[in-house]
Formats: structure tokens, C-alpha cells, sequence
């Protein structure tokens, strides 16, 4: 019994070290297979990764799932139907947040009680899905198929896309929901199907089927200044038919519900989409008639909506309520008091409702970030009046509108300034010395007039009838301004940059002489003997022998001259690129005259010589691009630095960081795109780009397989045509692994010893177990006892 014993015990040993090998080698497997996938008889496969390739049929026994999820999963074939996805009784094949798509046709075939499931994801096989299934779900996706033609007790296709030639179907349930069909549909064998706000191309019923279609109807009740009405009276008649029911506004003031508009009955059609919908308000009821398309004007692309969207206004104002807060009385400030209006989206409230003027007098009014001011005029005419040095302040998302154009006026010192806000009102008036400062914003109002002072605008959008400024001082940049008639700008000083203007502007100041760069309108039209010194951009590039960018550059700029060509500028390039505002033309109230022709000249400092590139002439008249080349070639490398990990377990997400540098020159590696690979992977592979000091960092995953394996990281300067590579070791291993483990548990020399130890240690267990302590000779040593036990137990085992 003892010898059974220790037979059985090396056995098991041998055993559980055989299943450990084993074990390892699957998880190893790759993710690509190049022979058939079956799933067997009450088995559950779940897949999920990257990707995921197969070479062959896919068989789905009786009660068996495959899931696949958030994986992209491919099916390889040479010819059309070379295989086959097959699900049989019972069996399951779900797809979620996945894609799973063939390079060529296949077909799907199911057996009765199986289920098929597509969650957030896309089916491309172009081929036919036939056959009988216990039910077919489809949410959030999209399917490109040949045809499907089967029968299942539940079918339920919502939010999808579907891409077929034909859908044939026999369901005792379905359901379908806000879905595009680019297919007819036929439904026979007592099908009951329901389709709420479906679109498709034609529909047939036969063999007992019937099908319902309904329209979603959305209506959203408001009063006349915009607030919504909760809990207002809704009644719905459906025409003909005479019956109706009733419903009301919920607290957004807004009511949705799916109306039936036809039914079709083995080949028979009964149309009922007429309905009168009323809606009362405090004793005001307000009646409309529409109509749900019928189903030959329900395809795709059709003129006709498939719901109806309406809206209901009430002549009575609601009072305050939760979704706003506001003032029926005048806005009165004085004496540097101030005063501010936020309002707050996330608690229901989003606009401050104001019935009354806003006046001003060394106070300071405040709109907060992302708040909302509205001003109400019915028989009234309200206005904003500022003075003795009063601001109104609107900071970054803020409004002020009105239902009705809502003056401006500004006196005496004062300031109205925007700061990425928005101002929808009518007309602006500052005079006085006062300030109007636009900072990232967007006005809209009737006419803009400054007179004195001044006026600002900065990354801004002026949309009014007309512009006219007449100020100490006009700062105008990066803006587009867009009136109904000429623009007229008056200044002691200006400053106009990279302007865009629909019509004519007409300058005029102080000054005899003045500049603007990048000023695009029909018509630039000097006043009182102004001249104009137009400028545009000349973006510059330098580039060596092997047309790649050059960096520490000194240009020199000559504008041509009949008699000598003059030296306007000098400028240092330290990254080969430049953008130069030059002169275009001058232009007077007699003429205008061009002097935009230029000649660039680059140098360098290479080893304490100078070298001069190509000579490159320009004319300006606009914004240019010029190339300036020499023909030496500047050597200088592209450096990567990064600090690896001494070591990671597999799978183990790490960051890299590092730095991308050009030796030798200052300049800066900027926007460049990083690639980091590991073993020539594509499923191992991360993209990242550097920030403006060329550094960079990239969150990535260890491989499974232990040992040192290869880490590439490529980096590409498109705009300097530079690149550069670089390898590394990258050593995986576990943490609770010592190097004897690694050897003796990774290494085949290392098995076979392990193997061995075990086999020695069991045997000398037999021998202490089934040996006596006294010989039959006599006292025997302990030593020698076991030395001959070993011998034995060794013959005995062989």
C-alpha cells in the first residue's frame, strides 16, 4: 500500500509540472488563427483585444457563446462563401463594441433557439444571414449585409444603420426603433411588428403579418419672451377616428410621444395619420393640425419628415420660476458700487430676465462667466446708459441680448468691455472720451459709433449696420468686421493688423503717415491727405543643399530702387522661418503706388567663414511665400533621449518619457510625431508628438513574453524634414521571480533539472516511508541504512 502510495504521489508531481508547461504555452498563443474556431457544447469564448484574425469556419455548438468584445475581429477568405459562420441550437454570438468583417462574402446560419446580439458595433460580411433564431438584437450599429431572410420570436433593431438588398422576417415580436433601413422590408407568418420613428425603403406584409408605424410628435410650450411653460394642458385627436387623449408639458415645457400614423395587415394598408393637437394655457388654448407621413414617403432621403417637431408661444409672460431670476424695475449704480449678475445652468437657473433700464454712474456692473442677461421691451423702450466713468463688464461666455434693439450709450470716461463674450443689441454709442474694448468676443448690433476716445478689437467678429469711429486712439487685430455700408475710421493713432472687411474703409488722421499689415477690403480710401503704407506678410523659409530647413540664419532684406537698392531690414532666422510684414504700395487720396519688390539675402557662420545663400527676389502684393537657398549642405542630427524602465512584468502599462533635440543648433523639436514599437508589432505600437520643447511622453503596455525584447521609438519633423530612430532592450520578467527561478522554471536545462530534483525527493520520501529501521542483518548505520534504501528504491522504480 505504502509502495502504491509513493508511486502515485511521483506520478502527481509529474503530473501538476506537465500542466504548468502546458498552461504556459497557451497563454502564449497568438491572436490570429489560421484553422477553424469552434466553440463546443456549453462553452463560453470570450474574446477581446486589439484584434483578431481567423482563417476559417466559425461553429458555435449546441448552448455554446462566443463573445466578442471591443475587438476588431477579421475573417480571411480567397474566394466568396470559402467559409461559413455557423450557430447552431442554442448557441449564442454576441458583438459588442466590436467589429467583425470579412474580405469576402460569408454567410451566417442560425438554428432554432440560438440568439444573436450586435451592441455598438458593425457587421461587414456582405453576405446572407438565414435561418431561425429564438431572438436578434440590435442597438447603436451598423450592418452591411447581402440579405437577411429568417424566422425568431423577438427582433429588436434600435438607433442602427442597416445596409442590405432585402430584410425577409417572420417574428412574432419586433420591435424597431429610430432606424434607417436602406432595404425594404417583408414580414409574413403572423409577424407583429411595431416601427417607431423607422426609416426605410418600402414595406410588405403577407401571410397574416401586421405592422404598425408611428411617428415621433415633440412640442415644447413657451411664453412670448422664451420661457418655458411646465404643466400646460395638452390634447391630442387623432382625425377620422375621433379618439383622443390627454397629456401635459413637463417641467422644461416640452411634451414627446410616438403617434401611430398607418397599419398594414397581410397586404392591406389603413392610414390614420391626421391628428388636431390643442394646448391651453391660463384660459388661452392655442390648436394646430399636422399630419405623420404615410409609408411610401418614409425612405431614405425623403423630403418628408418622419415626426413632427412643434412649437406653441403664449401671449402671457410667466412669472419667476426656478429656470431664471428677474428684475421688473430700472438698474440704478452710483458711487463706485458694484454689482454682479451670474446666473447658474448646472441649478436650473440660466437667465437673468431685466424689465427696465440699465443706468450707470461711477458704478461698476459685472456679467459673470457663462451668464446670461436678457432685457425685455414690450410697450417700453428700454436702454443702457453709462456715465462719470462707469463700466460694464462681460466676461468669458457671457450675453446680453433683447427681444427688441437695445441701445447703448456711454459718457464721460466710461467703459463697456467684453472679454470673450457675446452682445446681441442695438445700437452702440460711445462718446465723451469713453472706451468700447473687444476682446475674443462676437457683437451684433445696428450702429456702432465711437467719437472719441477709444476703440479696441482683438480676435473679434463686428457684425453691424455701420462702423463709424472717430477716436484718440484705434487698435484694431486679428478681426473680421462685416456692415451694410462703407466703414469709416478716424484716429490720432491706429494700429490695423490682419483685418478682414466686407466693404470700403475710409482712413483719416492726425498723422501725415500711417501703416496697416494685412488689411483686406475692396477698397482702402485715404482721407484729408493721408498716406498709407500698405504691408503684407512674406513668410520666408531657408533651406540647405538637400532642401531641408536651416536654423540660425541672418537675412538681409533690400527693397529695389532705380538709383540703390535699400537695406530695410535685418533680421535673425533661428528656426528657419520667418514671417516679414513689407511694404506693398503707398497709397494717397491722388494715387497708389507700388514699391513691393525685394531681394532677400540669408548668411551663416560655419566654422568662423561666412556663407551666403542664393540671391531671391519678391514682389509683394499680398501675403507671399519665399525661398531662401543655399547650396551647402549644414549638417546637424536629430537626438532622441529616453528613460526606460530597468524592468516590467507582462502586460505591465508603463510611460516612457523623453526628449528630442537638435545637436548642435538652437532649435527646438516642436509638434513632431513619436512612434514607439516593441518587437516590430503592429499591436504593440503608440503615437504620441512633442510639446514646444521636444519633449514626450507615451503610456504603453509590456508584451507577454518574458526576456529582453525590442523597443524602437521613431521620431519625424515634418516641418525640418528631419527623422530619426532609435533602439533599446526592454526586459520583461515578474517581480517575485529570482534568477534560479528564472532558469530553473524557463530554460529547458532548467525543467529537466527541476524534473529531476522532484523525482529524487519523491523517491527518498518512498524509502523513509516503506523502510524499516533495522536490517535483517543487524544494527546498520542510519547513513548506510539510507544509502541502500536509495539503491533499492531506485531498481525498484526503474
Amino acid at each position: 500500500m505504502r509502495r502504491i502510495f509513493a508511486k502515485s504521489a511521483g506520478l502527481v508531481c509529474l503530473l501538476l509540472i506537465f500542466l504548468s508547461f502546458s498552461l504556459g504555452f497557451i497563454s502564449a498563443q497568438k491572436t490570429d488563427s489560421g484553422s477553424n474556431l469552434v466553440i463546443g457544447e456549453g462553452e463560453t469564448v470570450v474574446i477581446s483585444g486589439p484584434s483578431y484574425g481567423v482563417k476559417g469556419d466559425i461553429r458555435i455548438r449546441e448552448e455554446g457563446t462566443l463573445e466578442i468584445r471591443t475587438t476588431s475581429f477579421e475573417i480571411y477568405q480567397e474566394t466568396d462563401n470559402q467559409f461559413q459562420i455557423d450557430i447552431e441550437g442554442g448557441g449564442s454570438l454576441k458583438l459588442i463594441d466590436s467589429s467583425l468583417s470579412s474580405d469576402k462574402k460569408i454567410d451566417i446560419h442560425t438554428s432554432a433557439d440560438s440568439e444573436v446580439k450586435i451592441i455598438d458595433s458593425e457587421l461587414d460580411t456582405s453576405g446572407k444571414i438565414t435561418g431561425s433564431t429564438e431572438q436578434i438584437e440590435v442597438k447603436k450599429s451598423e450592418l452591411h449585409v447581402q440579405e437577411v431572410n429568417i424566422q425568431n420570436e423577438n427582433l429588436v433593431v434600435r438607433d442602427s444603420v442597416i445596409h442590405a438588398d432585402r430584410w425577409l422576417a417572420s417574428s412574432p415580436s419586433a420591435y424597431l426603433n429610430e432606424s434607417v433601413f436602406h432595404t425594404g422590408l417583408t414580414f409574413h407568418s403572423d409577424s407583429n411588428v411595431k416601427l417607431y420613428g423607422t426609416v426605410f425603403e418600402d414595406i410588405e406584409t403577407n401571410q397574416g403579418a401586421d405592422a404598425e408605424v408611428f411617428g415621433k410628435v415633440s412640442i415644447s410650450v413657451e411664453d412670448t419672451i422664451g420661457v418655458p411653460i411646465g404643466g400646460a394642458d395638452i390634447n391630442v385627436e387623432r382625425l377620422m377616428k375621433k379618439d383622443h387623449f390627454t397629456a401635459s408639458t413637463d417641467g422644461k415645457g416640452e411634451w414627446t410621444r410616438y403617434l401611430p400614423s398607418e397599419r398594414l395587415g397581410s397586404g392591406d394598408s389603413s392610414y390614420f395619420g391626421n391628428y388636431q393637437i390643442t394646448v391651453g394655457y391660463q384660459e388661452e388654448d392655442i390648436e394646430k393640425t399636422f399630419s405623420l407621413p404615410p409609408v411610401e414617403k418614409r425612405g431614405p432621403g425623403s423630403d418628408d419628415e418622419i415626426g413632427k417637431e412643434m412649437d406653441f408661444k403664449f401671449s402671457k409672460v410667466m412669472p419667476p420660476s426656478s429656470h431664471y431670476d428677474s428684475s421688473k424695475s430700472d438698474i440704478n449704480m452710483e458711487n463706485t458700487t458694484e454689482r454682479v449678475i451670474e446666473t447658474y445652468p448646472e441649478q436650473g437657473i440660466e437667465t437673468y430676465i431685466q424689465q427696465g433700464n440699465i443706468e450707470l454712474s461711477d458704478g461698476r456692473l459685472i456679467i459673470g462667466e457663462n451668464s446670461n442677461l436678457k432685457v425685455l421691451q414690450k410697450e417700453k423702450r428700454y436702454r443702457v446708459e453709462l456715465e462719470n466713468g462707469a463700466q460694464l463688464r462681460m466676461k468669458k461666455n457671457s450675453t446680453i441680448k433683447s427681444d427688441r434693439p437695445l441701445n447703448f450709450y456711454l459718457y464721460d470716461g466710461s467703459r463697456l468691455s467684453l472679454k470673450g463674450a457675446d452682445l446681441d443689441v442695438g445700437s452702440i454709442y460711445v462718446g465723451d472720451s469713453s472706451q468700447f474694448i473687444a476682446k475674443n468676443s462676437r457683437i451684433r448690433a445696428g450702429d456702432l459709433y465711437l467719437e472719441g476716445g477709444k476703440f479696441e478689437t482683438e480676435n473679434s467678429f463686428i457684425d453691424s449696420e455701420k462702423l463709424v469711429v472717430d477716436s484718440e486712439s484705434t487698435v484694431m487685430k486679428r478681426s473680421n468686421v462685416v456692415t451694410d455700408t462703407n466703414v469709416t475710421l478716424q484716429a490720432d493713432s491706429f494700429e490695423l493688423t490682419d483685418l478682414d472687411f466686407n466693404n470700403p474703409v475710409h482712413l483719416e488722421s492726425e498723422n501725415e503717415e500711417i501703416t496697416v499689415t494685412n488689411l483686406t477690403s475692396p477698397e482702402v480710401v485715404p482721407e484729408g491727405g493721408l498716406k498709407v503704407r500698405m504691408r503684407w506678410y512674406v513668410n520666408v523659409e531657408v533651406y540647405n543643399g538637400h532642401e531641408r530647413l536651416v536654423p540660425s540664419t541672418n537675412l538681409e532684406i533690400y527693397r529695389q530702387d532705380p538709383v540703390e537698392n535699400i537695406n530695410v531690414k535685418s533680421m535673425f532666422i533661428p528656426e528657419g522661418k520667418a514671417s516679414v510684414p513689407l511694404t506693398s504700395k503707398i497709397i494717397t487720396s491722388e494715387r497708389s503706388r507700388f514699391i513691393g519688390n525685394y531681394i532677400l539675402e540669408g548668411n551663416k557662420s560655419v566654422n568662423g567663414d561666412v556663407v551666403n545663400s542664393e540671391t531671391t527676389l519678391v514682389a509683394v502684393d499680398g501675403n507671399v511665400k519665399a525661398r531662401v537657398r543655399f547650396k551647402e549642405d549644414f549638417p546637424y542630427s536629430l537626438v532622441i533621449n529616453v528613460d526606460l524602465p530597468k524592468k516590467l512584468n507582462p502586460g505591465e502599462s508603463f510611460v516612457l518619457e523623453g526628449r528630442a533635440t537638435y545637436e548642435g543648433v538652437d532649435l527646438q523639436v516642436e509638434n513632431a510625431s513619436v512612434e514607439l514599437m516593441i518587437n516590430h508589432d503592429e499591436d504593440l505600437k503608440w503615437n504620441t508628438t512633442t510639446d514646444e520643447m521636444g519633449r514626450f511622453s507615451i503610456k504603453a503596455k509590456a508584451p507577454s513574453a518574458m526576456g529582453a525584447n525590442t523597443i524602437k521609438i521613431n521620431v519625424q519633423d515634418e516641418d525640418m524634414m528631419m527623422d530619426s530612430e532609435k533602439s533599446h532592450s526592454l526586459q520583461v520578467g515578474r517581480d517575485d521571480e529570482s534568477s534560479l527561478q528564472k532558469f530553473l522554471f524557463t530554460t529547458t536545462s532548467g525543467r529537466f533539472i527541476t524534473m529531476m530534483i522532484i523525482i529524487g525527493l519523491v523517491i527518498l520520501a518512498y524509502s523513509i516511508v516503506t523502510t524499516p529501521m533495522k536490517s535483517e542483518k543487524g544494527s546498520i548505520s542510519s547513513s548506510e541504512n539510507m544509502v541502500k534504501w536509495a539503491e533499492k528504491s531506485l531498481k525498484e522504480s526503474e
